[in-house]
This record gives structure tokens, sequence and C-alpha cells, in this order.
């Protein structure tokens, strides 16, 4: 009965140890796929959201002259649609670098 317990300790020692390491491998496939679900996300809504900006110039009209304004008031909505572009930008760039250097 002495002779079974050591072995018996380290079989249960080996498979909490197993256990932990599945656990682990587990979370890291899941936080993967959530920050490449986070990227995809950030990605489209970045691109969605510079879609929806007003345009600041007629592009190659302004060199004729037609352009009414160089620069005018942003009004509050074209604010908070830069600060939702700019964060969703961040937040793609966040998620592109943790995946692209495999740091999860």
């Amino acid at each position: 009965m002495n002779e079974r317990e050591p072995v018996s300790l380290k079989c249960e020692i080996f498979l909490e140890i197993h256990l932990l390491n599945n656990i682990h491998v587990i979370i890291n496939k899941l936080m993967l796929n959530f920050i490449t679900v986070i990227q995809i996300l950030s990605g489209l809504a970045t691109g969605f959201l510079i879609l929806a900006h007003e345009p600041k110039s007629e592009g190659l009209g302004s060199i004729g002259g037609s352009a009414h304004h160089f620069k005018g008031m942003q009004s509050s909505a074209e604010d908070k649609l830069d600060q939702l572009t700019w964060a969703s930008f961040i937040l793609f760039l966040g998620a592109s670098i943790i995946l692209g250097f495999n740091l999860v």
C-alpha cells in the first residue's frame, strides 16, 4: 500500500498539470479568436466610418477654383464621427499588432 501511494500521487499531479495545460490552451485559443473578431469588426467599422465622413474638398475640382470653401466649421456630429473613427482605427491597430507579433 505504501508503494502505491507515491505513484498514485504522481499520477494525480500529472493529471492536474495536464488539465491545467489543456485549460491554458483553450483560453489561449479563445483569446486568439476574440481578438481576431475584434480586428475584423473594427476594420469594417473603420472603413464604414471613413466613408461616412463629409468630403473635406472637392478633389481635383478644387484645383480649378470651383471649391466654395477650403475649411469650414465642423459640426458636433462630424467631431463625434472623427472620434469614433480614430477609436476604431486604434482598436484595429492594437488588434493587428497583437495578432501580428503573436502576443496572445
